[in-house]
């Protein structure tokens, strides 16, 4: 066995590198074209600078893979540029061999030679595992946010008859938000949600917004645009929160699904509105949505405020198989000037969909 890790055009290697997923059967598409389209749109779309690639081959064949993205974020208004490890794979026969953390090792050299502020790492058990064992922070798992709007359609699918029990479980959820001193948040009259298309989104103006507080995502338009609405095999769907009287977008808001709705990115002006205020004017313009789930980084203080809103914590993220199983983990050099402000990863508003969803 002569195993080799090298760097790699990831748009040179394409063929290649995407037989050795379809032989893994890595991805949930039926088709090789499918994942040939999968490939061609991840790789020009996910990263903000072009991806880095490393492949593990043991003579002519590839039988491991770990890529690296590049997102620009903010923390407290400074710029904080993050890699995200992705499509991180070891051939099944080589998985007890140190191909998997001679791969997991290639992202952290980027932090430690200080070409990377900040890697942020999600993944399952196996490659979670990997990840802390070489040095990166544990943040646990998704935590999914989650209200209710309909709950004779949520009932009678389980149960046909439970829907007569939706007006019980309506008055019995308002009982407790009231006792709890739980209640939605009223956004500014004159602030509305308007579904974006590509041009629009293109066209927005984010420069009037103040910074917030804490480490957040600051996604440029073309980004937003390939990310999310020119993405092949996933329908999202783009809202933005416009001031009526300056036509101005004072947040953004990314979803997916239309009965069992989930946000996925979420980005406002802090001197306009809050996060919550602006997933509530979303969901006032969806009327087809049934439930509304908010997967959150653990320990976020974003939670707090989806809590005092009425939003009902979930451990298991509902039933997104892909949130129950990723857990995430953080690296930074302990040297870094934003160390200290790493660390306090509850003023972290990095949503689900910020990464590679």
């Amino acid at each position: 066995m002569a195993i080799q890790i090298k760097v790699v055009n990831p748009f040179a290697m394409r063929d290649p590198i995407v037989e050795f997923f379809w032989r893994m059967r890595a991805w949930p598409y039926a088709t090789k074209e499918e994942y040939l389209q999968y490939w061609d749109w991840r790789y020009h779309s996910i990263s903000e600078s072009e991806a880095v690639v490393w492949i593990a081959t043991d003579g002519g064949a590839i039988v491991g893979h770990m890529a690296l993205n590049f997102r620009n974020l903010r923390l407290d208004g400074r710029p904080v540029r993050a890699g995200v490890p992705g499509n991180f794979l070891v051939d099944g026969q080589y998985r007890n061999t140190m191909i998997g953390p001679l791969l997991a090792r290639s992202p952290l050299k980027a932090v430690r030679r200080n070409e990377l502020d900040l890697l942020i790492g999600y993944g399952n058990r196996v490659a979670h595992a990997i990840f802390v064992g070489l040095g990166c922070r544990e943040l646990g798992v998704m935590r999914s946010f989650v209200v209710v709007r309909k709950w004779g359609a949520i009932l009678a699918r389980r149960f046909p008859p439970a829907r007569l029990l939706a007006p019980i479980a309506t008055i019995t959820v308002a009982t407790w938000n009231r006792l709890m001193r739980r209640k939605l948040p009223q956004p500014a009259p004159f602030l509305e949600a308007r579904d974006l298309g590509a041009g629009e989104l293109l066209e927005m103006d984010r420069a009037h917004w103040t910074p917030s507080a804490g480490l957040e995502s600051v996604g440029d338009r073309e980004y937003l645009v390939n990310r999310f609405l020119k993405c092949p095999m996933r329908s999202y769907r783009v809202t933005g929160i416009v001031n009526r009287q300056t036509d101005r977008i004072e947040g953004l808001v990314v979803s997916e699904g239309t009965a069992r709705m989930t946000i996925l990115l979420c980005e406002v002006n802090p001197s306009a509105l809050s996060e919550v205020e602006a997933v509530a004017l979303t969901q006032g313009i969806s009327p087809g949505a049934e439930i509304v789930l908010v997967p959150l980084l653990p320990g976020s203080n974003l939670g707090n405020g989806f809590e005092q809103a009425g939003f009902l914590m979930r451990s298991d993220a509902g039933s997104d198989a892909v949130v129950r199983r990723t857990t995430w983990s953080a690296y930074w050099r302990p040297e870094h000037a934003l160390a200290s402000r790493f660390a306090d990863t509850r003023a972290w508003k990095l949503w689900y969909g910020w990464s590679h969803h």
